[in-house]
C-alpha cells in the first residue's frame, strides 16, 4: 500500500493526535464516576432511548448523558446534536459508523461498565481514541473481512490486522507522519478512497438482500426484515413494530430503471392513506411524495444504483433519516388502527388467554367463534412480521426449464408408470411412458396451470392420456423446487395449526400414537408423536415466537381420554409428564409457555361429551353470544330478521343491548323451555349475513328455519313457537 504520494496534509503534517479532542471527551467521560444505585437507574434509561434522551435526570446522570453525547459526536459521521458536541469546525469523525444513537447509548454504558458486552463497532471505535497506534478507524468488522482478503490476501485476524496493514505500508511508514499517533487514521482515510476496489459492488438486486442483513446485525440497527421480493423491493420493519402492514410499512425499492429509492409505502385504501399524510402534513426538503398505487406515498429525495461502493451506508442514511421524522408522526395512528381490528371481547379473551394459555369459546350456533379464534391467533401471532419459506404459488417457463432436464424420470401421479423427460420444445416437453414405450407432448402452460391448481392431489381430475404427463411434471416441479421467502401471513405460517375434534378423535391421534411402517418387507410399529406434541416441540425450539392451536369443536371428543396425562401439563406449562408411549428413549412431554390453545364449543349441541371439572379448571370460557352486527355491516346484516328470531329466546329482547357485556340481561322468552338458557341456543348473528350466491329468503327457508323447528323438536323451544317459526318472516309477538 503506496501512502507517499497519497495527498493527505492534515494528516501527514499534524503535530498533534488527529481526533485529540474526541480522545479528551472520552478521558472526561470514564473519569466520572457513578454509584451503585445511580448506575442501576442508568442501566434502567439506556434500554429506551427515547426515555434516555427526555427524561430529567438527576445531576450525576445528567453529567453522565452529555459526556455519552459528546463522545459520540467524535465517532459517527451520524451523531445525534453533533454540531453541538463536536469541537472540530469540520466536524471530523473516526468513520460513518451508521450506528442508531439507541444502541450506541446502551454499548457506551456497556462498555464502561460491562465491557465484555459492548458491540465490536463501538469497542473499536473508543479504543481508536485512547491507543490509536494499536488501533484503525476501520469499525466493520464486515469491511475488515474485505480489506484483508483485498490488500493482506488472507482471512481477517482481529489480533493480528492493525499490525498486518502497517507493515503493508513499508518500514519507513511511520515517518509519514509528524505524530505518530495519526499513521493509522492515514491508512484508513487511503484504504476508504479505495473502496471501489475492495468492496462487493452489486450486479443484481437480489445480492442487496444478505449485505442488508449483515450490516441491520452487525450495526444492530432497530430495523429487521419483513419479507421481500428479489427483483424489486426489501420490505423493513420497525423493531417496535407497529409499522409493518399495508397501512404503512418502509420499503428499500428498484424501480425498472435499477435505481434504487429508500420509501414509506402506505397500501391501504385510499382514505386511510390519505389520514396517514395528513398526520405528517408539510415534507421536509429531504422527503417529497411519490405515486404508489393509484395513492401517494413518501421516499427519500437521495437515490442511488448499484455501482456506488457507499451505497448500504447510503440507504441506511436516508432510511434513519425518512424513519426519525416519519415514524413519530404516524406511529399513535397506527397503533390505534391495530387496536381496532379486534373488538372489546376479543381483545379481553385475548389478554386472557395470554395468562391462561387455553381457553374455550363458547356459545350457540353461528356466534363465530372459529372465526373469533382465528382474529384472536392472527393478532397474538403477529403475522406478518416475520418471513417463511414456501413453495412460490405459480411457476413460469424458466422455472420448468431450470427443474426439470432431458433424462430425469418420475412416476406418473396415480403411480402406474414412469415417464421420461425426452427432449425439451420451445413450449413443450417431449414425454416417454415406459409401459408402452410411447411419446407424447406436455406443454409448458398446462404445467403452469397444473402446478397452480395443485391438479395431482385432487380426486377425479386425473385422467389417461397427456392430462397425466402434465400433472406428474408439475407434481415433480412442486416437489424439488427451490422454496422462496415470503412475508408470513395467518394461512402460510407454520405457527399455526387447526384441527376440527369428532367422537372417535383419540390421544393418538392428537399426542402419541403407534404407527406401523415397512423396513425391509417387514412391518415395524414404533410410536410418534402427532400434532399437539410436534407444534409443541416447534414451539420449544423457537421460544421468542408464539405457537397456537386452534380446537374446532373440542367438545365433541372425549376430552379426558384424548388429553390424557396432558391434563397435568396443561397448568404446569414447562415441567415434564410421563407419556405411556416412547418416542425415540424418552417417554417425557413437555407443553412450552409459549404454545396457545384456543378451543370452540358449540353450547347447542347436546349430543356431545361432557367436559368434567378436571378439565373444566384448566381452561378459561369465554361466553360468544349473537350480536347486532349492523353497525358493522350495514346492508349486508339482516337486522329485523335477526331482532325477530332474538324474540324467540330472549325475553324482552332489545336491538339496543350488546348481551356480550350485560348477561344478567338475558331472561327466557315465554317460547324458550325453562330447561335452557338464551345464551346457551339462540341462534348466532351468521345466520343473518348476506353471502354471495344465496339470497336471505334462501337462508331463511334452508337453514334459519330447519335449524329453529329442530329445536322445536327436541324440545329447546317449546310447541307454541312452531307458528312464528313458520311465519318468519312476520312479526313476532313476544309474550
Amino acid at each position: 500500500m503506496n501512502l507517499i504520494d497519497y495527498d493527505a496534509p492534515d494528516l501527514k503534517d499534524a503535530t498533534v493526535y488527529y481526533f485529540e479532542e474526541g480522545r479528551k471527551a472520552y478521558l472526561k467521560w470514564m473519569e466520572l464516576k457513578l454509584s451503585v444505585d445511580d448506575q442501576k437507574s442508568l442501566q434502567q434509561y439506556v434500554l429506551d432511548y427515547r426515555s434516555f434522551t427526555e427524561a430529567s435526570l438527576p445531576p450525576a446522570l445528567e453529567q453522565e448523558r452529555e459526556a455519552m453525547y459528546e463522545v459520540i459526536s467524535y465517532c459517527d459521521l451520524h451523531a445525534r446534536d453533533k454540531n453541538r458536541y463536536n469541537k472540530y469546525p469540520d466536524s471530523r469523525v473516526l468513520a460513518k459508523a451508521g450506528i442508531r444513537m439507541g444502541p450506541w447509548i446502551q454499548h457506551l454504558f456497556n462498555f464502561k461498565y460491562f465491557s465484555e458486552l459492548a458491540n465490536t463497532s463501538v469497542k473499536y471505535a473508543l479504543e481508536m481514541l485512547i491507543k490509536p497506534t494499536e488501533n484503525i478507524n476501520i469499525l466493520s468488522v464486515a469491511h475488515r473481512r474485505y480489506i484483508s482478503t483485498f490488500y493482506l490476501k488472507k482471512e481477517y485476524d482481529e489480533k493480528d490486522f492493525v499490525n498486518d496493514l502497517i507493515q503493508l505500508c513499508g518500514q519507513n511508514a511511520d515517518s509519514l507522519v509528524q505524530n505518530a499517533d495519526n499513521l493509522t487514521c492515514l491508512i484508513a482515510r487511503k484504504i476508504y478512497s479505495e473502496k471501489h476496489l475492495w468492496f462487493p459492488i452489486l450486479k443484481r438486486f437480489n445480492e442487496l438482500g444478505p449485505l442488508l442483513l449483515n450490516y441491520i446485525g452487525e450495526k444492530q440497527l432497530s430495523y429487521v426484515f419483513g419479507h421481500h421480493d428479489a427483483k424489486s423491493f426489501y420490505w423493513i420493519d420497525d423493531t417496535e413494530r407497529p409499522l409493518c402492514g399495508l397501512d404503512a410499512h418502509y420499503e428499500i425499492y428498484k424501480n425498472r430503471g435499477n435505481v434504487i429509492s429508500v420509501d414509506l409505502h402506505f397500501e391501504g385504501s385510499k382514505e386511510l392513506n390519505r389520514q396517514l399524510l395528513d398526520q405528517i402534513g408539510e415534507l421536509p426538503e429531504f422527503l417529497k411524495l411519490k405515486n404508489w398505487q393509484g395513492s401517494k406515498s413518501i421516499t427519500h429525495v437521495a437515490e442511488f444504483n448499484f455501482h456506488s461502493p457507499d451505497l448500504l451506508e447510503n440507504i441506511f442514511e436516508c432510511l434513519d433519516k425518512l424513519y426519525d421524522y416519519t415514524y413519530p408522526l404516524i406511529k399513535d395512528e397506527i397503533n390505534r388502527r391495530n387496536m381496532k381490528q379486534l373488538n372489546d371481547l376479543e381483545i379481553k379473551t385475548k389478554e386472557l388467554l395470554l395468562y391462561k394459555k387455553q381457553i374455550i369459546l363458547q356459545g350457540p350456533p353461528g356466534t363465530g367463534k372459529t372465526r373469533m379464534a382465528e382474529r384472536i391467533a392472527e393478532s397474538l401471532l403477529e403475522a406478518g412480521h416475520s418471513t417463511v419459506l414456501k413453495k412460490p404459488e405459480q411457476i413460469s417457463v424458466e422455472d420448468i426449464k431450470r427443474t426439470v432436464k432431458e433424462g430425469q424420470i418420475f412416476r406418473s401421479v396415480t403411480n402406474y408408470t414412469d415417464y421420461e423427460i425426452m427432449k425439451l420444445n420451445d413450449a413443450s416437453f417431449t414425454v416417454k411412458t415406459h409401459s408402452t414405450g410411447r411419446e407424447y407432448p406436455a406443454a409448458f402452460t398446462n404445467i403452469i396451470k397444473y402446478y397452480k391448481d395443485e391438479t395431482w392431489s385432487k380426486a377425479g381430475t386425473i385422467k389417461y392420456g397427456n392430462d397425466s404427463y402434465e400433472a406428474a411434471i408439475a407434481k415433480y416441479i412442486c416437489e424439488h423446487i427451490e422454496p422462496i421467502e415470503q412475508k408470513e401471513q395467518i394461512d402460510n405460517t407454520d405457527r399455526l395449526q387447526i384441527m376440527q375434534f369428532h367422537p372417535s378423535f383419540t390421544y393418538e391421534d392428537f399426542v402419541r400414537g403407534i404407527e406401523a411402517n415397512t423396513e425391509k418387507d417387514q412391518l415395524v410399529y414404533s410410536a410418534k408423536n402427532k400434532a399437539l406434541i410436534l407444534l409443541a416441540d416447534k414451539a420449544i425450539l423457537n421460544p421468542e415466537k408464539k405457537y397456537i392451536l386452534i380446537l374446532d369443536e373440542i367438545n365433541r371428543a372425549n376430552l379426558s381420554a384424548v388429553l390424557g396425562e396432558l391434563i397435568y401439563a396443561l397448568e404446569y406449562r414447562g415441567k415434564t409428564v410421563e407419556s405411556m408411549y416412547e418416542v425415540g428413549v424418552s417417554r417425557k412431554i413437555v407443553l412450552p409457555d409459549n404454545l396457545y390453545i384456543i378451543g370452540t364449543m358449540n353450547t347447542a349441541d347436546r349430543s356431545v361429551g361432557h367436559i368434567d371439572y378436571a378439565i373444566r379448571r384448566r381452561f378459561a370460557f369465554v361466553d360468544v353470544l349473537p350480536k347486532n352486527l349492523k353497525n358493522e355491516l350495514n346492508d349486508d346484516f339482516d337486522e329485523t330478521l335477526f331482532n325477530k328470531v332474538a324474540k324467540l329466546f330472549v325475553r324482552d329482547f332489545d336491538p339496543k343491548v350488546d348481551y356480550n357485556a350485560k348477561k344478567e340481561l338475558l331472561k327466557n322468552s315465554t317460547y324458550l323451555s325453562e330447561e335452557f338458557r338464551p345464551e346457551y341456543v339462540w341462534l348466532g348473528h351468521s345466520y343473518f349475513i348476506k353471502k354471495d350466491g344465496a339470497t336471505m329468503e334462501m337462508r331463511l327457508e334452508y337453514e334459519i328455519k330447519p335449524i329453529l323447528l329442530e329445536y322445536i323438536k327436541d324440545g329447546v323451544l317449546k310447541e307454541e313457537a312452531r307458528p312464528h317459526v313458520l311465519a318468519l318472516p312476520y312479526d313476532i309477538q313476544a309474550k
